[in-house]
């Protein structure tokens, strides 16, 4: 896991990054207080204790793992957006891999390459599965990505969101995968 950042003097800010919240609806505001309310003082600090990034060496080739991108945790990094062009013109690893997204995909940017894996938590690819992406670097420091997507028990997701009295709108984008 990598790390959001909590400042303890600032709790409100924890929670819309950690959250990520910044929407002024309904449905925004019960899914905060629900954090608010449950998200336990050591959970705070054992999130605030993980990196902000990973960074590995693997035959030759420099890995950088982040949620969002570089610049920050909640960034959003498409596959032909201008800031993840910036981002990866700036990048000092070979390889970026991120998630915040949640839609996989990989671009070659000159010699580097840029992944998104997708996501195991909440899909956005209009189908409700996981995806999750396999990196092979062999013994030249040559990559590849394959992607996965697979099935998953989305019904004890969704049990667990209607208990809790989450928007129907949450609630049924787990059913179709779709934000």
């Amino acid at each position: 896991a990598i790390r959001y950042r909590y400042n303890k003097k600032k709790k409100q800010k924890f929670i819309k990054q950690r959250c990520f919240f910044q929407r002024n609806d309904v449905w925004w505001t019960r899914i905060t207080f629900y954090c608010k309310r449950y998200v336990r003082e050591s959970n705070k600090y054992y999130l605030d204790s993980l990196p902000t990034e990973l960074n590995y060496e693997f035959n030759g080739v420099k890995l950088k793992f982040t949620h969002g991108s570089p610049n920050a945790i909640n960034e959003y990094l498409f596959e032909n957006g201008t800031n993840t062009k910036n981002v990866m013109e700036s990048l000092d690893s070979d390889i970026l891999v991120c998630a915040h997204t949640h839609i996989p995909s990989f671009k070659k940017f000159e010699n580097k390459t840029y992944i998104n894996v997708g996501s195991i938590g909440k899909p956005k690819i209009g189908r409700p599965n996981i995806t999750y992406s396999i990196i092979e670097i062999n013994e030249e420091g040559k990559s590849k990505v394959h992607f996965r997507e697979l099935e998953y028990d989305k019904h004890k997701i969704i049990k667990d969101c209607q208990m809790l009295n989450f928007p129907n709108a949450l609630i049924e984008s787990y059913k179709s995968g779709a934000e």
